[in-house]
């Protein structure tokens, strides 16, 4: 199962999902469509499961690339299949064709991007102190390196933690006090308000989309 962006589906020759755990081979705590190619799921699993996300992509598996992320405001530009350990950060951006790259997430935001003009598209990791520090401007930033232009880049964010399932304390709240408007304090920081208010700040103009299911989705990576 996978949900999609109405945006990006509508940009030609471009491929994109939000997969959940359904669909894969793993069992156990890992049971589905895991991943993680840094889990202890046995790897024979992760190698199906990734197989069957990169045909959905139509590119092969060694095309399908993420990264060891770490809760950054870091990005890296995926030129081709990664040369021994993946990079650590949290976003990756493309211009290259036959590339599938995308990022992890159980309860942070999984954040798609593309310039439908440039041919550039991105992923970004962005939880609570990834947006804080700055990885979806990162992402923007390295984009248009690439010849993005931010007026044209249109996100969609994914599947996240909802309000009611995520209690914050007053000293998280403070954090975010220091932001410049708008603050995205809506019931106690919500992840949700924060990740798009910050992706519609740093588009400037361009389009986001975002599925805000009321049921937390566990991710096509496990941890």
């Amino acid at each position: 199962m996978t949900f999609g962006s109405s945006l990006l589906a509508a940009i030609p020759g471009l491929r994109h999902a939000f997969f959940t755990r359904e669909g894969g081979v793993s069992g156990g705590i890992y049971e589905g469509l895991n991943g993680g190619l840094g889990s202890n799921d046995d790897p024979a699993n992760v190698a199906e499961n990734r197989r069957r996300m990169a045909e959905q992509m139509g590119v092969a598996p060694e095309r399908l690339l993420s990264a060891h992320q770490i809760h950054s405001p870091d990005v890296v530009v995926a030129t081709g299949p990664w040369q021994g350990d993946k990079p650590r950060a949290d976003a990756l951006v493309t211009s290259t064709e036959g590339i599938a790259i995308g990022v992890t997430a159980a309860d942070c935001g999984p954040i798609l991007f593309a310039d439908a003009a440039a041919r550039v598209i991105g992923a970004a990791h962005a939880g609570w102190k990834g947006a804080l520090t700055g990885v979806l401007e990162s992402t923007i930033e390295a984009m248009e390196k690439l010849g993005a232009d931010r007026s044209g880049i249109v996100a969609a964010i994914g599947p996240l933690i909802r309000q009611h399932s995520y209690e914050v304390g007053g000293e998280f709240v403070e954090r975010f006090l220091d932001l410049p408007p708008p603050r995205p304090l809506a019931r106690a920081a919500a992840r949700p308000a924060l990740v798009l208010s910050r992706t519609r700040l740093v588009l400037n103009g361009g389009r986001c989309s975002h599925q805000m299911n009321t049921t937390v989705l566990p991710s096509i990576f496990s941890r």
